[in-house]
């Protein structure tokens, strides 16, 4: 591909405050950075509004009083940006800036870093902040990256990924074993009482907090499926791509009634819709179908934060909310509550007895203080009627 083909014309739809419809807005954008993508507009709204998020929290120049902030200062010089940086991936971040530089003279090196930045964090879904042109406010809940001056973009990425040569949890050797039945979101949450975070970065994707309970899950499956869609040329390794597709059927099951339920409650359904390009809608259907069946070996780089999602899912139930709704183990699940009924009746009649023995007693004593109330007075009786004999 020549350099002059990169480049895409003016975008349609500029960011603009009339403009409300978020996925009207980018739709052009979206198009020219993942030309090859089939899925339908209505997919990426969700992913419309995490960049709206995005050029909110940076004031990009749309926004900003001072665009010389920017090199890239509309979506057309952005799109053009990222699509130079594709098919630049293996230079370095300083020859990138210098590559760049020539399709935008006169802007200095560090708008261009920082337009490139911004171009990471829409484009890849990284929260790129290197430290010599930092890009918005710090956010302390999201996993930041930095692009050093000698990294090339293929490397960033590659460093930004939990492959399993540098994850402890797997290079020690992590037990392998099968899913649960049942094991996905929703049940996560109705069991074991896990709270849900939607990740702003695919670096938080499976993200666990054993302090708070709650798992941080990267929604944009279209942003996958976009990535793949560029073949050769995705800056993602397909199997990459494939695998954490693949943690969001296990996850979000296509046929489950509450799962649906619950991405239609917190608008989340895109999750459900995305097909794999050149994917049918049974492919799509028996994929989904097949989640209960996962194994912790299909998973090369999310398998330490499945697995450890699998052993929070499969521990034994710490509340008595959990103890009614978990009926997983049926069996157990009898056995543990007829236990508990047997009990709370043998403490019931245990109560009763024991107050019927109370009022037993309280009965006698009473009829025993009725007694000697009833002596009494026939002893003062009868002293009184001796006395009156005696006097006549």
């Amino acid at each position: 591909m020549t350099e002059k083909t990169l480049f895409v014309d003016d975008l349609s739809h500029e960011y603009s405050n009339e403009t409300t419809d978020v996925t009207e807005r980018y739709g052009s954008f979206l198009h020219a950075i993942w030309p090859r993508a089939r899925s339908p507009a209505t997919e990426y709204e969700a992913f419309a509004r995490y960049l709206q998020w995005n050029i909110d929290l940076v004031s990009w120049p749309s926004k900003q009083p001072n665009p010389s902030l920017y090199a890239a200062r509309t979506q057309t010089q952005l799109a053009n940006m990222i699509l130079i940086m594709k098919h630049n991936a293996h230079l370095d971040r300083t020859k990138l800036v210098e590559r760049l530089q020539t399709q935008f003279p006169g802007m200095r090196a560090i708008q261009i870093r920082r337009s490139m930045d911004l171009a990471v964090r829409l484009w890849l879904t990284l929260h790129v902040r290197s430290t010599d042109c930092l890009l918005g406010p710090k956010m302390p809940h999201i996993s930041i990256v930095s692009w050093d001056e000698d990294m090339t973009l293929a490397e960033l990425i590659r460093t930004s990924l939990p492959l399993d040569e540098t994850n402890p949890a797997v290079s020690t050797g992590v037990r392998a074993s099968g899913m649960s039945p049942g094991f996905n979101i929703a049940n996560l949450r109705r069991l074991c009482s896990v709270g849900v975070d939607w990740a702003t970065s695919l670096q938080d994707h499976l993200r666990y907090d054993r302090t708070t309970n709650r798992v941080t899950v990267y929604p944009h499956a279209v942003v996958l499926a976009s990535h793949a869609s560029d073949g050769a040329d995705s800056v993602y390794p397909t199997d990459f791509l494939k695998e954490t597709l693949r943690t969001l059927d296990v996850l979000f099951p296509l046929g489950d009634v509450a799962t649906r339920r619950y991405l239609r409650d917190c608008g989340q359904t895109q999750v459900l819709r995305t097909h794999w390009p050149g994917e049918s809608d049974g492919s799509r259907c028996a994929r989904g179908g097949l989640s209960a069946l996962a194994s912790l070996d299909e998973f090369a780089y999310w398998r330490p934060r499945m697995l450890e999602l699998t052993e929070v899912f499969d521990r034994p139930p710490e509340s008595f909310r959990q103890l009614w709704t978990d009926r997983r183990n049926a069996m157990a699940w009898w056995t543990f509550w007829l236990a508990a009924i047997i009990a709370l009746l043998t403490v019931v009649f245990g109560i009763i007895t024991s107050y019927a023995s109370f009022r037993q007693v309280a009965l006698a004593q009473a009829s025993l203080r009725l007694a000697l109330a009833q002596a009494e007075d026939s002893s003062q009786l009868e002293a009184s009627r001796i006395r009156r004999e005696h006097l006549i």
